[in-house]
């Protein structure tokens, strides 16, 4: 007798234990529970701008030194899970550099509720102030579909005065 049994990706990560039972047509039974599996934990993310663009970028319009609450251009960052992790997402980032200058990245904040009005956390707002590594408050990454994904909205605090014009770049990376 052979038996296959489909599990989703999204199964909890656990022991799972595998329980048979078998009968005749002369109305004898037996049972067997004693042996388990073991499905580990599958961290799998799929990272999206909304709209949809080429590589996954945040852009900010022009921001001119000494502007406040800037968002971005993107409309969000839509995060997909794609295996049985279940919890927060916390994002790490760098200072974006131009030449000699640059804006620390803890001038910038992240969100789960569109930060196109920039809600700070002094305002009534939920938004995490970007670190090299931080948790994003309130985020929650479900396993199972549908619902398995979290927008993140990006704001640009405050940018430094004096600061040159032109292109800054940094790099950024969700991790759960």
């Amino acid at each position: 007798i052979s038996c296959t049994v489909s599990m989703q990706y999204y199964d909890e990560n656990a022991g799972w234990t595998v329980t048979v039972n078998v009968g005749d047509n002369g109305g004898l039974s037996a049972s067997q529970n004693t042996r388990t599996i073991t499905v580990n934990l599958l961290k799998d993310i799929r990272i999206a701008t909304t709209p949809p663009s080429g590589p996954i970028t945040l852009n900010f319009p022009t921001i001119d030194p000494g502007e406040v609450n800037q968002g971005a251009t993107n409309d969000a960052l839509t995060i997909t899970n794609r295996g049985n992790y279940a919890g927060t997402i916390t994002a790490q980032g760098t200072d974006l550099i131009n030449g000699p200058d640059s804006i620390p990245i803890g001038n910038f904040n992240a969100d789960i509720t569109d930060a196109g009005a920039c809600i700070l956390p002094g305002e009534g707002g939920t938004a995490t102030v970007l670190s090299t590594s931080v948790v994003i408050a309130n985020s929650i990454l479900p396993r199972t579909p549908p619902g398995n994904t979290e927008d993140l909205f990006f704001c640009a605090e405050s940018i430094p005065d004096p600061i040159s014009s032109g292109d800054y770049t940094g790099t950024w990376t969700i991790v759960i």
